[in-house]
């Protein structure tokens, strides 16, 4: 190794290690196998080269899970890098000009661009990252079987999408065919996620959602962001356009907390508008809570929220 560039090279024989009694796991899963590494670099920005781990089996509860191997590998020349990684679970890649460990100030410094988030501090200054990404979930029964037992149905996805940072164009597309959380199932689960220099928007759909109660259909939140406001809307519909309810309004980012209102066509419950103030709001942040005449009214009912003391 030399102290400019580093080698990490090394192969560790798992052999048994228990979760359990590394306080990794309330469960008892013992997990072997065989790592190897070969990378080279100061720190994860400028990483090369490659890690694997082969031979894996995973008991959990005495039953025997297998993966073949999973390997991840790093190649940065000059200021473009191609990261990828392949094993049964999933398989991805991201290529371009990427800084792994700034992308989280990158992504919240986006995000900044469209709404005021209280309280955080403007990240420094980042260099541009221009980058497109894929990643295909191919069977991960064995990650939810032995460490996400609640997700007893996860269907293969894909997650797509590509980011520029200077022109703050982003781009994220996911579909999942099918969930089922414990008692919960959701079906055709989709995200979409765009921006440009004005507008950041993102909208989550589903087909369905349902327990052993409760069936709710074509299920959409969507929010739009920009100019330190965010329209969101929560709906459902039935397949003939029966709006059976509605919830639209505003963000704002206001100094000290954040300010929400709902629309004048923004209440809907059986395909029925409700009425509400147009002066209505609700204030919060920094240990307050403020509503202000929040009054719905339709369909012969009514619900109100007003602050005591304002």
């Amino acid at each position: 190794t030399s102290e400019e560039n580093p080698t990490y090279k090394f192969t560790l024989d798992l052999k048994g290690a228990d979760l359990h009694r590394l306080n990794l796991s309330s469960d008892d899963i013992r997990v072997s196998g065989v790592i190897t590494s070969n990378l080279t670099g100061q720190n994860i920005n400028d990483i090369n080269g490659k890690i694997g781990v082969r031979d894996v089996v995973i008991i959990k509860n005495d039953k025997r899970y297998v993966i073949d191997s999973l390997v991840c590998e790093s190649v940065k020349k000059e200021n473009l890098t191609h990261i990828s990684i392949e094993s049964t679970i999933l398989a991805g890649q991201i290529d371009g000009t990427i800084a792994p460990a700034d992308l989280p100030e990158m992504l919240k410094e986006h995000f900044a661009h469209y709404f005021t988030l209280q309280g955080v501090q403007r990240a420094r200054s980042l260099k541009p990252e221009i980058f497109t990404f894929h990643m295909a979930l191919r069977d991960p029964s064995t990650l939810t079987d032995v460490f996400f037992p609640e997700i007893h149905g996860f269907s293969a996805g894909n997650v797509v999408g590509n980011f520029d940072s200077d022109k703050k164009n982003l781009s994220i597309n996911i579909d999942i065919p099918r969930i089922d959380y414990k008692e919960i199932k959701v079906d055709s689960l989709i995200v979409r996620v765009n921006s440009d220099a004005d507008l950041l928007q993102a909208t989550i759909r589903a087909g369905s959602i349902s327990d052993s109660i409760l069936q709710i259909t074509n299920l959409q939140l969507a929010g739009k962001a920009g100019h330190d406001s965010i329209e969101v809307s929560l709906q459902s519909t039935s397949r003939d356009g029966y709006m059976k309810m509605l919830l639209a309004g505003v963000f704002n980012s206001v100094p000290d907390g954040y300010k929400f209102r709902f629309g004048k066509d923004g209440i809907v419950f059986q395909n029925v508008l409700w009425s509400v103030p147009p002066d209505n709001y609700l204030l919060f942040g920094r240990n307050q809570f403020i509503a202000h005449d929040v009054a719905l009214r339709g369909a012969g009912q009514s619900l109100s929220l007003n602050s005591t003391d304002e």
